[in-house]
């Protein structure tokens, strides 16, 4: 009988534009992770902030995985989300960006602030 066992690889915080946060990241194959963030608007400056998740693919182009944005003042949110990429395609490494954009979505900036490698790939 085979079982499948989760590779805890990462947990901790970060800070980068606009804001922060911190959480874990689980890998559960080559192809698949869950990560559970909370974000924080750490900035009165009346922008936002959001994660992106740079899912790393080799060999295949790289797919960004986008929060809500998280606006106000010490504001904050939860994302957990588990993502598994297709096609017979690895994930390699999952990139956390920190962005600061406009309530609409525009003028984004972001910063890689951690890359998390799968233990699994």
């Amino acid at each position: 009988m085979l079982f499948a066992t989760q590779a805890f690889a990462w947990g901790g915080d970060w800070n980068g534009p606009g804001g922060g946060g911190g959480g874990t990241i689980t890998f559960s194959s080559d192809q698949s992770a869950s990560w559970s963030f909370t974000v924080v608007d750490t900035k009165s400056d009346g922008f936002c902030t959001r994660v992106k998740i740079i899912v790393d693919r080799p060999n295949w182009s790289d797919i960004p995985v986008y929060q809500d944005p998280v606006c106000g003042y010490q504001q904050g949110a939860q994302w957990n989300k588990s993502y598994s990429t297709t096609g017979g395609t690895y994930m390699r490494s999952l990139k956390i960006e920190q962005c600061r954009l406009h309530s609409d979505r525009s003028d984004e900036t972001c910063q890689e602030v951690k890359r998390v490698y799968n233990p699994k790939y």
